[in-house]
């Protein structure tokens, strides 16, 4: 499992565990997907950046 950070445009951020993150460009949505369940899903226009994080040892 991995961990995304979510930064959103207003500064805030999520830190969201999920298997996978997939970006739909036509419906202009980010999915995270965890165990093949829909955990986190977020218009493309309210984030500024998804990045996964380092696991830790």
């Amino acid at each position: 499992m991995n961990t995304y950070l979510f930064s959103y445009l207003d500064g805030i951020e999520d830190h969201v565990q999920a298997d996978r993150v997939e970006y739909d460009c036509d419906d202009r949505t980010v999915t995270a997907i965890l165990s093949d369940n829909v955990v986190y899903l977020a218009p493309i226009s309210n984030i500024r950046s998804v990045r996964r994080q380092p696991s830790k040892p």
